[in-house]
């Protein structure tokens, strides 16, 4: 696991993947490393390339852009519904709902159980840290995705 601090290391790092390797893990524990190794976070060209062509195409600008209408609709709906309810927390009920009702359509997840992904993805990152109790909640949730 590497830690740069500045653009320009960020750059250098991603240019010189050869010494900063993703192969051998992102994570702060080898649990998790060896889980998702071979996948996209953790592996490096040429693997790395053909798995990141898998998703790219559906969140390239110009196919983001297309999406002003469902995004415009699918932001209404939630307000609405929220709305209704005649109080809500802004933060937890309505900030993460339109990235991820969006993103799970854009990558192609089914409608039944896109709620869940409000767990997984905060479990998701939890699981990136070192082994600890907030480590081993998580690693139930993300393995039911």
């Amino acid at each position: 696991m590497f830690v740069l601090p500045r653009y320009a290391e960020v750059r250098h790092a991603l240019e010189n993947w050869q010494v900063f390797s993703s192969a051998g893990g992102v994570t702060m524990n080898d649990e998790m490393n060896e889980k998702l190794r071979g996948g996209l976070l953790c592996s490096d060209p040429p693997t790395h390339d053909v798995l990141r062509k898998v998703i790219e195409r559906p969140l390239t600008p110009k196919a983001v852009s297309t999406l002003r209408e469902r995004v415009t609709a699918e932001a209404e709906r939630i307000v609405e519904s929220l709305v209704a309810k005649g109080t809500f927390d802004v933060a937890t009920e309505l900030a993460p709902h339109l990235p991820v009702s969006i993103v799970s359509e854009l990558v192609g997840l089914p409608e039944e159980g896109r709620e869940r992904m409000l767990d997984w993805a905060p479990a998701n990152f939890d699981c990136f840290g070192p082994i600890n109790e907030r480590t081993k909640a998580a690693f139930p949730i993300v393995g039911e995705w």
